[in-house]
Order: C-alpha cells, then structure tokens, then sequence
C-alpha cells in the first residue's frame, strides 16, 4: 500500500508532523527520497539534488473549494502537500512522481 498522510505526519514514527503557520507541513528530510536509476529511466522527475516527488494514498473531497477532489503528495523538499485534480481545466495528476511502498508488520509474542 502507499504511505498515509497520518502515517508520514506521525511524530512516534521520527517525522515532523506539525503544521505551519501557513497550514502547510514543513519540509522534513526524512521524507525525501532519491528517485531510483529505474524510476530515471522511465521518466521520473527530480531536482538537482536527485530528490523526486511522491505520492500518498489519501485524498480529499472539499466543498469549500467548489466540490474538487484533492490528492496528497510529498515534494522533493520533503514537504506535505495537495494538488487538485478530477475537473479537466485544473492541475493533474503527474504521471512522472514516484510512489514509495508501506508494509504493516504486525509482531507476535511467543
């Protein structure tokens, strides 16, 4: 599965998950990713440093904002952010961010 917005907001789990003063979550290294020689060579985009965006799995339907459905995604920087998709004259969903995979162990005494 991919990784929650809670789940990367989570401070138990070593992330920063504040808000900031602009209703954005800061920049947090430990959410930066290093996009991949296989993700490069399938059109993945990244910053100078090698840093790409990705994807998470929640989104978010907001009647405040017209009825727009809103995506969350980590940018390069580290940063939580959302972008709008669903009406065809809005920004879309970009095909050239990765995703990076989540598992759930659960641990079992004895």
């Amino acid at each position: 599965m991919l990784p929650s917005l809670e789940a990367v907001t989570n401070a138990e789990y070593g992330f920063i998950g504040i808000i900031n003063e602009y209703g954005a979550y800061g920049t947090d290294p430990k959410k930066q990713k290093k996009v991949t020689d296989y993700s490069r060579a399938t059109g993945a985009s990244f910053n100078t440093e090698g840093y790409g965006s990705w994807w998470l799995r929640d989104t978010e339907f907001v009647t405040e904002r017209g009825n727009d459905r809103y995506v969350y995604y980590i940018f390069e920087s580290g940063a939580v952010n959302s972008t709008k998709y669903y009406r065809p004259y809005t920004q879309h969903v970009r095909a050239d961010w990765g995703v990076v995979p989540m598992i759930r162990i659960k641990l079992v005494d004895g």
